[in-house]
Parts: structure tokens; sequence; C-alpha cells
């Protein structure tokens, strides 16, 4: 990784977001939305945990952006779909907030 502590910009937090679920696709055949929820879920946990980013309008925005990349190669263009796997991302990553 570039700079492994410095990783707080959105545009790179969601790139790298979007290079891991797209391998994982590849890979796994991840094309269900509860599967690719789960695995944005996962990075972003991960993620929070080691670089703080636990602000929830900047996680929203990388999981439109992932969602809506994917959307464009494999057709996950459900607004409700996307709705829900952010969501579910947030109330996870907040227990706060309302459940879905």
């Amino acid at each position: 990784m570039r700079s492994r502590f410095r990783l707080c910009d959105r545009f790179c937090i969601s790139d790298a977001i979007a290079s891991v679920l797209v391998m994982r696709s590849l890979l796994y055949c991840l094309c269900d939305h509860f599967c690719i929820a789960y695995a944005i879920a996962s990075v972003l946990l991960m993620r929070s945990l080691l670089y703080c980013l636990c602000d929830r309008f900047c996680i929203a925005y990388a999981i439109t952006f992932v969602l809506l990349m994917r959307s464009l190669l494999y057709c996950l263009c459900d607004r409700f779909c996307i709705a829900y796997a952010i969501a579910s991302v947030l109330v996870m990553l907040n227990p706060n907030t309302k459940s879905v």
C-alpha cells in the first residue's frame, strides 16, 4: 500500500474498495447484492478500525461510488438494492442508527 496510515481521502478509499470488490467478484462470483453488501461492510469495518474512518457521510459516499461502478459493470442498477446495501452497512457501522 502506498501510504499505509494516510489513506483518508474519499477518492482513495472508494478506489481501494472498488478494486477489492471487483477482484472478489471476478474470483468468487459475488454478484448477489447481499454478498456485495457484506463484502463492502467487511472492507469498511476493517478500514475504519485501521484508519478511523467513522464518518458516515464519507462511508455512504464510498459505498455509493462502488455500487455505481458495479452497476455499470454488472448491471446492478436497482436503486432500492443500493439504498438497502448502504443502510445495512451504516447500521452495522453505527449501532445507534435505526435498523433498516
